[in-house]
């Protein structure tokens, strides 16, 4: 088990949360890690990072596994211009 899973275990069961956490190797697509863990794909989260081009900040979107981040209405929320990290 790697130290940051460790760590979220450990906080997990700190606050007296139940967790679930099943490490399935490396997934490159919401659809593997789903199959891999036997659970349909809007129950992944999948995560999408953008440089915000005025302030040079990272900017993360988490999203269900089976939907897609639209960059324009990212840019809209994120309120300036992104692009690729």
């Amino acid at each position: 088990m790697s130290k940051s899973l460790a760590r979220v275990r450990t906080a997990l069961e700190t606050l007296g949360l139940p967790a679930d956490i099943r490490e399935v190797g490396q997934a490159r697509t919401a659809q593997e890690a789903a199959d891999s863990v036997g659970c349909h794909i809007d129950q992944i989260a999948k995560s999408i990072i953008f440089r915000a081009e005025t302030s040079g900040d990272a900017v993360l979107f988490l999203t269900a596994g089976g939907n897609r981040v639209d960059a324009t209405k990212a840019s809209d929320c994120a309120g300036e211009p992104l692009g690729k990290a």
